[in-house]
């Protein structure tokens, strides 16, 4: 029954991957009651994972982020906590949570999946660059929110205007996220997912 479990996953990512997002949960919630007796073998844990990850791509990030840390204690207890299936997860809790607007969770997360991915793959491989891309455009959108509180409006005066450095730290900020997103641009782009 292992082998119907696997299909099921498969098909269930390729429904996703057509938009039919009702029809992969489908898929992925047969697969894992095929497997729900051995939650501690690693392709249960994968099913788990994926069914988070269409979960939060179609925001349900609630939903999402309950799946991904049951995935977590259970690669935990597989493979410790510095293993970069570690990182992968911490990466999809981070995007949930900043759905959520838990921001500095959010950022502790996206920071702990660069580290893990970078250390467990290396720099290169699709998992470690997504970490990356979570990262800076997460902080990318940060700079953007703090831009808005502190840029004037239509109805302020001159003397109302922000401090010049704030606007320039900003500036700054902004500048080196952009730099870190044109360094991922410059790389090969064998994996789809960072083309979108």
């Amino acid at each position: 029954h292992a082998k119907v479990a696997r299909d099921d996953n498969s098909l269930g990512i390729i429904a996703f991957e057509r938009g039919d997002t009702e029809a992969a949960l489908k898929l992925l919630d047969r697969a894992l009651a095929t497997l729900r007796k051995t939650p501690q073998d690693e392709y249960y844990q994968n099913i788990l994972f994926n069914k988070a990850m269409v979960l939060q791509e179609s925001g349900r990030d609630q939903a999402a982020l309950a799946l991904l840390r049951q995935v977590e204690r259970l690669r935990i207890a597989r493979v410790g906590k510095e293993h970069a299936l570690i990182g992968d997860t911490a990466r999809l809790i981070g995007e949930a949570q900043a759905a959520l607007g838990e921001n500095a969770e959010a950022r502790a997360r996206l920071q702990q999946a660069v580290r893990l991915t970078h250390a467990g793959y290396d720099s290169a491989h699709p998992n470690a660059r997504r970490a990356d891309l979570s990262l800076a455009l997460f902080d990318l959108r940060q700079i953007a929110a703090a831009t808005e509180s502190v840029s004037p409006n239509e109805a302020t005066t001159d003397v109302d205007a922000p401090p010049a450095a704030a606007t320039q730290d900003l500036t700054a900020e902004s500048n080196a996220v952009l730099a870190r997103l044109e360094t991922l641009a410059a790389l090969p782009q064998g994996d789809p997912e960072l083309r979108k």
